[in-house]
């Protein structure tokens, strides 16, 4: 196995993971739009309250699929 190869891989994936734990992730960005649409009850645009949510899910699921790929990658480094 070559060091820097893991090294290098290692590295990748707990930035990936970081990156979607900021504030300025794109799943922190749909979060707050999200927050801001519920949070004026009175005139709450329920359609686009849904169209939200579905983009968060959506996200979400990419996110979790990169993170499969490269946990997948890190195992099978590390596997041999």
């Amino acid at each position: 196995m070559d060091e820097f190869r893991e090294k290098n891989l290692l590295f990748q994936f707990l930035e990936s993971i970081f990156e979607n734990n900021t504030d300025n992730s794109s799943i922190n960005k749909i979060e707050k739009k999200l927050f801001e649409k519920l949070s004026t009850a009175e005139n709450t645009d329920f359609e686009a309250v849904t169209d939200l949510i579905h983009e968060l899910c959506g996200e979400i699921k990419y996110s979790y699929f990169l993170y499969g790929i490269l946990a997948g990658n890190v195992i099978e480094e590390f596997s041999g």
